[in-house]
């Protein structure tokens, strides 16, 4: 079942006085519980694509429908509502409180949806041992290594328990082995959860994970491979 339908979608930037055109007229189908890869090279439009896809951003031109809704007709206030609702997001530079436990990260996303403190320490102890960190979740993430790190955000990532998980380059920052560590939760939790995850990377290996791939070069999705 189609669960992601992008059509004729534009984005552009600002960069004093010149225009450059980042995503153009990108027609785009992704079925519901599928796992997509978006390959492409740095500055190719993946995270922007993966951007406009989760709201975070809105395009000029075009129209982005997820689970039935055109998100680019919602306002600024229902289209943040909707996000917490539906999307998990798995960021390469992790974007964690540092000061704060890995714990409270992880349960922060369920404070902004009034869950009651007692839920929100017993939903986020049960996805830190899912992800293999309960035993740290007092330590404070600025201690925590790249790839401790990384399964922090994830965590927080699925609290809510997405019906959308989108991955922006998210071994970019670590080394070969917690790269695939990583990988490796995120497949299994796609495989248990049947969560639809899109996954933007430069690093061809990865597209194994893949039921699709969406090749992006120069702001044009250019193929798809199955």
């Amino acid at each position: 079942m189609e669960f992601i339908k992008l059509t004729g979608v534009c984005k552009s930037f600002k960069a004093g006085k010149r225009l450059f055109s980042v995503l153009k007229n990108v027609d785009l189908s992704i079925n519901q519980g599928e796992f997509v890869v978006i390959l492409g090279a740095s500055g190719s439009g993946k995270t922007t694509l993966l951007n406009l896809i989760a709201g975070l951003d809105k395009p000029e031109k075009g129209e982005i429908v997820v689970d039935g809704t055109d998100i680019t007709q919602l306002s600024i206030d229902k289209l943040s509502a909707w996000r917490a609702e539906n999307i998990g997001v798995i960021f390469q530079t992790y974007n964690l409180m540092p000061y704060m436990s890995a714990l409270n990260n992880v349960a922060l996303p369920l404070i902004f949806q009034g869950v009651n403190k007692k839920t929100r320490i017993k939903k986020a102890n049960a996805m830190l041992q899912t992800v293999g960190l309960k035993c740290l979740s007092q330590h404070a993430c600025q201690l925590l290594s790249g790839g401790e790190q990384q399964r922090v955000t994830i965590a927080r990532a699925l609290i809510n328990n997405p019906k959308l998980l989108i991955a922006d380059e998210p071994t970019g920052d670590l080394d070969s082995k917690n790269a695939e560590d990583i990988l490796d939760i995120i497949y299994a939790l796609y495989k248990e959860r049947e969560t639809t995850i899109l996954m933007a990377t430069h690093n061809n290996q990865y597209t194994r994970f893949a039921d699709k791939v969406i090749n992006v070069i120069d702001g044009k999705v250019v193929s798809y491979d199955r």
